[in-house]
């Protein structure tokens, strides 16, 4: 009796030895598909750091050009440069905005006006909505 229990209690130990080693084979499985799931996270999130890097290196080095200043006062601000010329360009109100609507021709004043006298900036003005200055000689 005593020499089939021998092998019998060998045999359930290495029974168990081999459970033990699948269990801790499978448990390392799933530790390293997670460690490679947080490597590939994690480069991922490098990918987007390195992207926002380049993006702030292009707009650090367009701020650090000698114009973009200007640049920004003039069309955020609308701001001028000493020298600069400036025209204000109005728009001419559509026949559909005139009383009665009337056509552009006929809202037209007949008796000409003397612009002469008025500002130069005005002069520009009338010269862009009309097309032409209109002087009086009289």
């Amino acid at each position: 009796m005593r020499s089939s229990r021998k092998p019998r209690i060998i045999l359930f130990i290495l029974i168990t030895l081999c459970g033990l080693f699948v269990y801790s084979y499978t448990a390392r499985l799933g530790e390293k598909s997670r460690v490679q799931a947080a490597i590939l996270d994690m480069q991922d999130r490098i990918d987007a750091a390195q992207a926002e890097q380049y993006r702030l290196k292009d707009e650090r080095d367009e701020l650090n050009q000698a114009d973009f200043l200007d640049h920004v006062a003039r069309k955020n601000f609308g701001l001028a440069k000493p020298g600069d010329k400036l025209l204000v360009i109005i728009n001419e109100p559509s026949s559909s905005d005139m009383p009665g609507n009337l056509p552009v021709a006929a809202a037209v004043p007949t008796n000409p006006i003397d612009y002469r006298n008025f500002p130069v900036w005005q002069q520009w003005v009338v010269y862009f909505t009309t097309g032409s200055f209109r002087i009086s000689l009289q």
